[in-house]
């Protein structure tokens, strides 16, 4: 039996980090049945709540203030580490904004943490993990030192390894794999049904799925984009109305984080905002809100995991790119046209796209389910990397 450390600050909120580590532990337990999982925790949520296959399996390892730590640099990690056998790191968490922000950066904490396992002999698998962006010279450093610190390394896409391997990141084993939340399991439709009509989701006209956030000052303004979450929101509320009014659609806000304010916002500007829907986050699982996103005739996706949630439900989906690991993931599916940059989001250039896509769902449904069969088998590379190099 193998105890392994997850570090990772799991609080519950992000349904695409649920979603993903929900996978690897399933696929972790294949291999070693037995095995248990200390996920470190912010903001005390009640973890096994989250993973209901797995609740016997989990420990959570606070990491508060008042628990004497500072993310992960402090006491939880010197004295929960050493108990464990190995280490494991999921998600796009290697970037470098922020990069001094020890509650906010990952990538400082691990400059740390990582030499530290290495010093226990603890072996560190990246799984599945995406690298970028790393636009200083020190963040592209601190990558390569905790790249090198590794087992095993897998990334989600061909870019996060080229970037990888350009910054000399070299661990003994090494593969593209692909983001293990492509392997989620949807929810039966009956449950996606009742989703639904708790929410008076009206399904007697087709629907069209939207997620967005509010990182366009943060992550795209920054990059040079002439946008900001005021005028995005703006524009969106306007394409949502052309949307009802000219395909006559109902429109529903879904969630994969706390997205509430934004949605809010889009509805208060609509015109027909008593055909925009939102689902609350509440409570739900992953693989309840992908159930409920393959009702729907088109999704509108912002974030990474709202647009996995999407193409494993296989609905043609249309990709706004704050961040270059959606283009990634669009190249990936074969789809790169089904995408909106920031370089000319107008509500003509928008709603064109979106026009565009609908009237050739049914060619993008096809498209995406041969892209993520494809990509859910290459996902399986690190679990079998992990059986060889750490199970042996």
């Amino acid at each position: 039996m193998a105890r392994i450390a997850v570090l990772e600050q799991f609080s519950g909120r992000n349904m695409g980090d649920t979603a993903s580590l929900d996978v690897i532990m399933s696929e972790i337990t294949e291999i070693d049945p037995s095995a248990k999982f200390d996920i470190y925790s912010v903001l005390n949520p009640d973890i096994k709540a989250y993973f209901p296959e797995h609740h016997s399996a989990i420990k959570r390892i606070d990491m508060m203030p008042w628990n004497l730590s500072l993310n992960f640099m402090g006491l939880p990690v010197l004295l929960n580490l050493p108990r464990c056998d190995w280490v494991l790191i999921r998600g796009g968490v290697f970037f470098d904004k922020k990069l001094w922000n020890p509650v906010f950066s990952y990538l400082l904490n691990f400059r740390f943490v990582l030499p530290y396992a290495k010093m226990l002999g603890k072996p560190v698998v990246l799984y599945g993990v995406g690298t970028g962006p790393l636009n200083t010279e020190l963040g592209q450093a601190i990558m390569r030192k905790v790249g090198n610190c590794t087992s095993v390394m897998t990334t989600r896409d061909q870019n996060s390894m080229d970037l990888a391997r350009t910054l000399g990141v070299n661990p003994p084993h090494m593969a593209v794999a692909a983001d293990p939340a492509l392997r989620m399991k949807l929810a039966p439709v009956s449950r996606a049904r009742e989703i639904c009509d708790k929410y008076e989701i009206d399904m007697n006209k087709p629907l069209i799925g939207m997620n967005v956030n509010s990182f366009v000052d943060f992550m795209v303004r920054k990059g040079g984009a002439r946008i900001n979450t005021s005028s995005f929101i703006a524009v969106l509320a306007r394409v949502t109305d052309r949307l009802i009014e000219q395909l006559d659609v109902n429109i529903v806000l879904v969630p994969t984080d706390v997205e509430g304010k934004i949605f809010d916002q889009i509805r208060m500007l609509a015109k027909n905002r008593e055909r925009v829907h939102y689902i609350p986050k509440e409570d739900h699982l992953p693989g309840e809100i992908a159930s409920v996103i393959a009702q729907f005739e088109l999704f509108i996706g912002m974030r990474m995991h709202s647009l996995i949630f999407s193409s494993v439900a296989h609905t043609p989906m249309v990709g706004i790119v704050y961040n270059k690991k959606v283009e990634s993931f669009f190249n990936e599916l074969n789809i790169p046209e089904a995408t909106i940059s920031f370089d000319n989001f107008t509500e003509n250039f928008v709603y064109d796209k979106i026009s565009e896509i609908w009237n050739e769902r049914e060619k993008y449904r096809k498209k995406i389910i041969e892209g993520v069969k494809y990509l859910a088998q290459r996902e399986l590379t690190t679990s079998q990397l992990v059986r060889k190099f750490i199970y042996g």
